[in-house]
């Protein structure tokens, strides 16, 4: 191996400060021009933020195709539920969800991943099932993470509504049993 592939401690230290200040800045820029969504909840929602209603809203019709038959009642019923599965998370696995909701505000990662830049409040059903159907054939696992990340926990707190399981020939989800 050559010195010059090296990277020496100090080298090492100037990056690592170099790396945190560049976030830090990326960081107070995105807060003060409005780019990060405010953290308090939504009125009537335990942790789901204005932002992150406006963002579901229209990916949950899609996401749950063929599952809503009450229309827009039950998209609501469906974002309550999953406010509810947030309750019992952990607290690193409830961020993580909210830091992709965050990056899917995000013009540039929509087009990366759904081939629209346009917000999904904007953009038809239609538009929105190519775009999805697009994230989910990605080959990068970063975007099938992502896409696994917005689908999986919506699905599971719609079916794990008791009314709703039922209607599917499945007995309701387990009980939780404190020990």
């Amino acid at each position: 191996m050559s010195e010059s592939l090296t990277l020496g401690r100090r080298e090492f230290l100037r990056a690592g400060l170099f790396g945190s200040a560049l976030l830090a800045g990326g960081a107070g820029v995105a807060s003060l021009s409005g780019c990060s969504a405010p953290m308090s909840a939504a009125d009537g929602y335990l942790h789901l933020r204005p932002a992150d209603l406006e963002l579901l809203t229209p990916l949950v019709p899609v996401i749950l195709a063929g599952a809503l038959p009450n229309g827009e009642a039950d998209v609501q019923r469906a974002l309550k539920r999953l406010d509810t599965l947030f309750d019992s998370p952990s607290r690193g696995s409830r961020e993580a969800l909210f830091k992709l909701y965050d990056v899917l505000q995000l013009g540039a990662f929509r087009w990366w991943v759904m081939d629209a830049w346009a917000h999904p409040a904007s953009l038809s059903s239609e538009q929105i099932d190519q775009g999805m159907a697009k994230w989910s054939r990605k080959q990068n696992s970063f975007a099938r993470l992502a896409f696994n990340g917005l689908c999986q926990p919506l699905t599971m707190a719609w079916y794990t509504d008791p009314e709703i399981a039922k209607t599917t020939g499945y007995p309701g989800p387990p009980r939780k049993v404190n020990a």
